[in-house]
């Protein structure tokens, strides 16, 4: 059994306004300092000492840095020094364009000598965009700035209650499960898991608990959802009422399990879809899965979850791989 959860952010000194807004905006949930850091902007610390770092640039900081050669090295620092990086693009780049070149420059070229410097900074920043997400860095891209500390993932806690290795027998329980019409595997592994958590702050201030979404056809074909299983039996231990309507699986995607690392990705790339947002305004939720791999069904979960504004997030997995 492991847990963890966001306990403290730092915000870059070097920010000025902009970190005076952070502070303001994270200070209401979090414990918060106002810090100069070495690399990135935010830092966010865990109660397990993992630190995840964001770097926020505007379009045409991105422009800048990309030019003096700056930009891959910052990431690069970050990468090694913390575990968790990330790079937040703030604006519409095609408007930075316009900027750098009708209004900073357009007295010193003619109109056609302009189109070809932007058609050819577009595919710098193309071919920059696209050695940032080979560096395995994630990009968040926001149109304001406080868009983007909502969008900073205010992730809470998450947990497993079991952790497997190749060839585990838990393997092939996992498998029984999902596969040979077995779901109460999943109920009872789950209410086993909750008692020993509730013994824990771990579910201390959660509103509501979500179950990662089967599409249609999925649910269908198998009778039965396997996350909502293990949702309603914490619901059970805990008392905290268990949501299926907020979200929905919209993308009948092929079995993560069948997909690379790469391909685990883009496989639920806009996968999810909510419902009426606003009644989620504000709340504390647990997204439960059976399995968590790469993490990427919960990141896209939770991607979609971001129009719930102002929600928290935390996570439980049946199993983990160790």
């Amino acid at each position: 059994m492991t847990s963890w959860y966001i306990n403290r952010i730092i915000v870059d000194s070097k920010e000025k306004i902009r970190g005076n807004n952070a502070y303001n905006f994270y200070q209401k949930t979090y414990n918060v300092a106002i810090e100069p850091l070495t690399y990135g902007d935010y830092l966010f610390f865990t109660n397990d000492d993992k630190k995840v770092v964001f770097e926020f640039k505007t379009c045409q900081d991105f422009i800048k840095s990309m030019e003096d050669k700056s930009l891959f090295q910052e990431l690069s620092n970050q990468s090694i020094n913390y575990e968790y990086s990330y790079l937040v693009i703030c604006g519409d780049f095609n408007e930075t364009f316009d900027y750098l070149y009708w209004k900073v420059k357009h007295y010193r070229y003619k109109y056609k000598t302009i189109q070809l410097l932007k058609n050819r900074l577009g595919k710098q920043v193309e071919g920059a965009l696209a050695r940032i997400y080979s560096m395995y860095i994630p990009i968040i891209f926001v149109d304001t700035e406080e868009e983007a500390f909502d969008k900073i993932p205010r992730f809470e806690r998450g947990a497993a209650f079991l952790y497997y290795e190749k060839n585990h027998p838990i393997r092939l329980v996992m498998h029984q499960m999902k596969y040979a019409d077995q779901p109460m595997i999943a109920y009872h592994l789950a209410y086993e898991a909750a008692r020993e958590f509730i013994c824990t702050d771990f579910f201390d201030e959660i509103d509501v608990i979500i179950p990662v979404p089967l599409h249609k056809k999925r649910l269908r074909s198998r009778g039965y959802n396997q996350s909502e299983y293990i949702a309603r039996a914490i619901g059970k231990i805990t008392g905290i009422p268990v949501d299926t309507t907020h979200v929905e699986r919209v993308k009948n995607t092929p079995k993560q399990a069948l997909q690379d690392k790469e391909g685990r990705k883009t496989n639920v790339a806009d996968a999810f879809e909510v419902n009426h947002p606003e009644q989620m305004y504000h709340k504390h939720i647990l997204l439960v899965d059976d399995l968590i791999t790469t993490g990427e069904t919960i990141k896209a979960c939770i991607k979609a979850m971001r129009r719930f504004r102002g929600a928290r997030f935390s996570v439980f997995a049946l199993c983990k791989p160790r």
